[in-house]
């Protein structure tokens, strides 16, 4: 049930932590299933701390007509697509698209996450956007942190690696071959998702799970 609450995805606590952070007005959380009329009463201002919403396998049409049943502003940030191919291979369900036209109707600029999402709204016909990244990358307040990064890199001196697989099975001989590479420097493995990875982290060395990485990701 904890795992629910994040999502299905630890990743998500991430970017919801980082954009409380930056906002300094009064503010109260809401459920993904919010009452409109709840809002409409107590906000002027709604927050969409966004993810890969733009993708094929979701209708996020629900949220779309709570959303429009407010009457209020939005702000979303970090609007991202399923990477894909080709942008033309993101084909946004009824909902989906219908919430996509909201967020261009009542937002004054949609923070994307990259010229990918980018290009998916330019298809669709949206362009009141700005390319800002996931709101995680500004956890960190130094402005200078991603040229301290490069430094780093370039520096050739990394002790410690910390690594997420994403466990899906066509990525296995890819990251089967990434986590040899990576090699005695490996110092954490981050499980995000699914539920059995996370299981895993937090120590269970069940049968099920046994199979489950067996299938999955045997390299591990």
């Amino acid at each position: 049930s904890a795992f629910a609450e994040t999502g299905h995805n630890t990743g998500n606590l991430a970017f919801q932590y980082a954009t409380g952070a930056a906002i300094e007005d009064d503010r109260i959380a809401v459920p993904f299933d919010f009452e409109p009329a709840r809002l409409r009463d107590t906000a002027r201002l709604i927050c969409v701390p966004a993810a890969n919403f733009l993708y094929n396998g979701f209708d996020l049409g629900g949220l779309a007509d709570r959303l429009a049943a407010t009457e209020l502003p939005l702000m979303v940030l970090g609007l991202g697509a399923q990477a894909m191919r080709d942008v033309s291979e993101v084909k946004l369900q009824p909902g989906t698209e219908r919430l996509l036209r909201l967020f261009a109707e009542r937002c004054a600029r949609i923070a994307v996450r990259g010229r990918h999402t980018a290009a998916v709204l330019e298809r669709y016909g949206v362009s009141n956007f700005e390319v800002l990244g996931c709101p995680s990358n500004f956890i960190n307040p130094a402005r200078d942190l991603g040229a301290r990064i490069l430094a780093r890199w370039r520096g050739g001196a990394r002790g410690m690696i910390a690594y997420a697989p994403t466990f899906y099975s066509y990525n296995t001989a890819f990251e089967g071959a990434l986590h040899a590479a990576i090699g005695p420097a490996l110092t954490d493995l981050i499980a995000q998702d699914p539920l059995p990875a996370v299981a895993l982290a937090r120590g269970d060395r069940s049968a099920e799970l046994t199979a489950w990485l067996d299938g999955k990701s045997g390299y591990l």
